[in-house]
C-alpha cells in the first residue's frame, strides 16, 4: 500500500511543514519512496511501496506539458491494457507505472476516463489549467480515502491522521452517528466517520473541487448499473471462469514477490488454484493460527 494526501485551499497557500509532517505519518504505508507537489493553492504528499516500475514509479506522475498532476495509492489492474489504447492514440509515457495511464485516460476523455479503470485505488488528480482538483475511489472502496471539507479548503488522505498533520492546529469532535454505526457494526456504512466534519468517499464516488470551492460529487460506478445476464448453469459457470482466470492474471502483475493468505475455505482454495494455473513460481501461503482458539484461526 501506499500513502497519499493534501490540501486544495481557496486562498492561501498550503504549509510546507504540514505536508513534511504528513510524509512522516504516512511513512509506514510506503517506505520505499517520498514525493511532494506544492504550487499556489495546491499541497500534494506521497509515500510509496514499489510494486510495478520499481525504479521509474515515483509519485507525483506529471503529464508532458506539466498540466496534470497526479498521487495514488493501489493498483490499476488494466493499465497495460489502457497503456496500449492510448499509445495509438499518440500518447508516449515515460514510465512503466500503472497510474500513469489514468492521467492520459483524463486528458483523453476528460471525466469520463473513470469508467476505463479497473482496479483497487483512491488517487487525487490536480489539473492546473482548470485549477480543479478530483479525488476518486474505487468501484468496490477496497482502498481508503477521507476527506475534511473546511472554510478554507479540502483536506484529503489515506488515512484520518493525514488530515490532522495536514490541519494540525484543529482537532474535529467525536461524530455520535459514526460513533454509534461502529459500536453496532464495526463499520461505518455512510460517508460518516468517528470524527466530525471529516466524511470518507462511497466505493465507485468521486469529487471534484472547483478552485471557487464548489464541489461535485458523484457516484461514477455502482452494482446496480450492471446489466444481469439470464443464462443456464454450465453457461454461468464458463463465464465465471473465464472471468476469474482474467482477473487472477492481471492482479498477478508486479515485479515484487508476492503471497497467499490460505484459510483453508473454499474462496482461498480457488485463488490457489487459479494462481496456480496462471504459472505464479514460486507461491508463497501463508495461514494464521491462535493458541486456544479454532475460531478466529485463518
Amino acid at each position: 500500500m501506499c500513502g497519499i494526501a493534501g490540501v486544495f485551499l481557496q486562498e492561501h497557500t498550503p504549509d510546507q511543514a504540514c505536508l513534511l509532517d504528513v510524509l512522516s505519518v504516512l511513512r509506514h504505508r510506503g517506505p520505499d519512496d517520498i514525493g511532494l507537489h506544492a504550487f499556489e493553492q495546491i499541497g500534494m504528499a506521497f509515500t510509496r511501496l514499489s510494486i510495478i516500475d520499481l525504479d521509474h514509479g515515483h509519485q507525483p506522475l506529471y503529464s508532458t506539458d506539466k498540466n496534470l498532476c497526479l498521487i495514488g495509492n493501489g493498483e490499476i489492474y488494466n493499465a497495460i491494457e489502457l497503456r496500449q489504447h492510448l499509445t495509438e492514440k499518440g500518447y508516449r509515457f515515460a514510465s512503466r507505472s500503472d497510474f500513469e495511464p489514468a492521467l492520459y485516460a483524463y486528458q483523453e476523455y476528460g471525466l469520463d476516463f473513470l469508467k476505463h479503470l479497473e482496479g483497487m485505488f483512491g488517487f487525487a488528480l490536480y489539473d492546473q489549467r482548470q485549477n480543479r482538483l478530483l479525488l476518486v475511489r474505487d468501484r468496490l472502496g477496497i482502498k481508503p480515502l477521507f476527506i475534511w471539507q473546511t472554510k478554507e479548503g479540502v483536506y484529503f488522505g489515506s488515512e484520518l491522521k493525514a488530515l490532522f498533520a495536514l490541519r494540525r492546529q484543529h482537532r474535529p469532535a467525536v461524530d455520535s452517528v459514526g460513533l454509534a454505526q461502529y459500536l453496532q457494526s464495526g463499520f461505518a456504512a455512510t460517508h460518516t466517520t468517528l470524527c466530525q466534519g471529516v466524511e470518507r468517499l462511497l466505493p465507485g464516488e468521486a469529487l471534484l473541487i472547483e478552485s471557487s470551492g464548489h464541489c461535485r460529487r458523484w457516484r461514477y460506478w455502482t452494482p446496480q448499473g450492471v446489466e444481469p445476464r439470464v443464462t443456464d448453469f454450465a453457461d454461468a459457470a464458463e463465464r465465471f471462469d473465464a472471468l476469474m482466470t482474467d482477473v487472477i492474471r492481471k492482479h498477478l502483475r508486479s515485479d515484487v514477490p508476492f503471497g497467499l493468505f490460505l484459510s483453508g475455505g473454499i474462496d482461498s482454495a480457488t485463488l490457489l488454484a487459479l494462481t496456480k494455473r496462471a504459472g505464479a513460481e514460486p507461491l508463497r501461503t501463508y495461514s494464521i493460527g491462535f493458541p486456544g482458539s479454532d475460531v478466529f484461526n485463518e
